[in-house]
């Protein structure tokens, strides 16, 4: 057998190693975006992907590492990623620029990057240039106040809302609009608030409240860092707002900068307790207003009651004297009436009396004595029904009397108010019995029976009443 010459996987892994020493002997920087972050291997060390795709769509990906001393000098306090990434580490996605040691790990044959230092400068810079693109894209489709132009009711009690359930953010949220007391109704969506998942996660929640048909969608996050409300600059995002058939209340807590997502939302919010409060004040304005409204109302009614009542009061005086003047007459007149038809009766009864005594006497003096007994028997009930009819004529008289001082009570217009009808005067203070002569616009004053009512006549329709006589309807407001 032929010796032939080879080497060992050790020693290809020891020229491999040094290769890349020499081709690598320094730190370099290096940009890609990190994939699969994994935190809790390892004592604290943090492993990842840097990962780049090529305008042909392949995906290049090299190893990297956080040693725990390094990731403490960068993301702990004072750090300079410290406020820029989430204080435990950046997000897959994010894209990053590293200072890197290259390395070859002949055990495993890896090569790795050791990340040395990072530069958040780039990362924002980054995020600045897509946020800016991504703002003269919406304001040259002019959609920045689409979503403020969707009409948002006065009293938004059906709220939908898109948070991280059971966050500080949601937390925040509820307990402001539970201590305000009025009745709200929220259907809550549960969403990621950053990372890749938000980017679907939202736009999900958004077509989900959507079909439920909200007053109003409350989109809120708790603060962060920069880099974690950035998913609030990102187009899957924005857009579910832009294009959301529902007005958006966005409610992102960072006190300084004002994500895209605030910007075309309905109302941009600094905090979710703002938002809540933004609803709030909303509903409680309008209740306020219609109090107010109330309250106005009320004090007019009073005061045209009052003046009602007062002209209803003088009107009914007048009538009450009209009354007992012509009950006065009407009393008057029958007794004059009784006593002349008295006089009157008695004075029949004499002459026919004496005319008898007349007749009896001749009787007497002749030879017909047994027509005369007939004859004074006929005059004695001739008389009695004479004073029959004497009687029942006085008595009939009272009756006539008595029927006279009811129709006069029924006739009473306070009485006749009372009973549920209305007296109808026009401006110059004369009852309104017919539509002749009244025209479209008159005032008009409505007499009832507990107040008086000031009106207009708003039309007058024609209609016909029988088949022989027309008469018109008036119509009042």
């Amino acid at each position: 057998m032929t010796e032939k010459n080879y080497l060992t996987i050790s020693q290809v892994s020891t020229g491999i190693q040094s290769a890349i020493a020499g081709a690598f002997p320094r730190s370099v920087w290096v940009v890609g975006e990190i994939q699969g972050l994994d935190r809790n291997r390892h004592r604290g060390h943090w492993y990842f992907e840097l990962c780049e795709t090529s305008p042909e769509g392949a995906t290049f990906r090299l190893g990297a590492t956080i040693w725990k001393g390094m990731q403490k000098k960068l993301f702990g306090p004072g750090g300079r990623c410290a406020g820029v990434f989430e204080p435990g580490a950046p997000l897959d996605g994010t894209k990053i620029l590293a200072l890197c040691k290259v390395d070859f790990y002949p055990p495993y044959g890896k090569v790795s990057l050791h990340v040395q230092d990072i530069d958040p400068e780039f990362t924002l810079g980054e995020l600045e240039a897509r946020r800016k693109a991504l703002l003269e894209r919406l304001q040259q489709e002019d959609l920045l106040d689409r979503n403020a132009q969707r009409p948002l009711t006065e009293v938004p009690l059906r709220i939908g809302l898109i948070t991280s359930v059971q966050s500080a953010a949601y937390n925040d949220f509820i307990k402001e609009l539970s201590d305000s007391g009025y009745g709200f109704r929220v259907i809550v969506c549960d969403a990621r608030m950053q990372g890749d998942e938000s980017l679907t996660t939202v736009p999900a929640a958004f077509r989900t409240l959507e079909a439920h048909s909200p007053d109003l969608i409350a989109l809120v996050r708790g603060g962060g860092s920069r880099l974690d409300l950035s998913w609030f600059d990102r187009e899957e995002i924005v857009f579910s707002i832009v294009h959301s058939s529902v007005p958006v209340v966005a409610g992102i807590g960072h006190e300084i900068d004002v994500t895209l997502s605030q910007m075309v939302a309905h109302s941009g919010m600094k905090t979710p307790t703002a938002a809540a409060a933004f609803v709030h004040a909303r509903v409680a304005a309008y209740l306020e207003q219609m109090i107010e409204m109330g309250d106005s109302l009320t004090r007019a009614a009073m005061r045209c009651t009052e003046r009602e009542v007062e002209a209803l009061s003088r009107g009914a005086d007048r009538i009450r004297l009209g009354c007992r003047a012509a009950m006065s007459d009407a009393t008057g007149f029958l007794q004059n009436l009784g006593q002349r038809l008295a006089s009157s009766l008695l004075q029949r009864v004499a002459s026919e009396t004496e005319h008898l005594g007349l007749a009896v006497n001749k009787l007497v003096a002749g030879r017909h004595i047994g027509r005369l007994a007939r004859t004074a028997h006929e005059l004695e009930r001739g008389g009695e029904r004479l004073g029959r009819m004497a009687i029942r004529t006085i008595e009939n008289s009272i009756q006539h009397l008595a029927l006279l001082r009811e129709k006069g009570r029924l006739l009473d217009p306070g009485n006749v108010i009372k009973r549920g009808f209305a007296l109808v005067r026009a401006k110059n203070g004369a009852i309104v019995k017919e539509v002749e002569g009244l025209k479209r616009g008159d005032p008009l004053t409505v007499q009832l029976r507990d107040g008086r009512l000031s009106t207009e006549i708003k039309n007058i329709n024609q209609e016909v009443l029988d088949d022989q006589e027309e008469g018109h309807q008036l119509e009042i407001w």
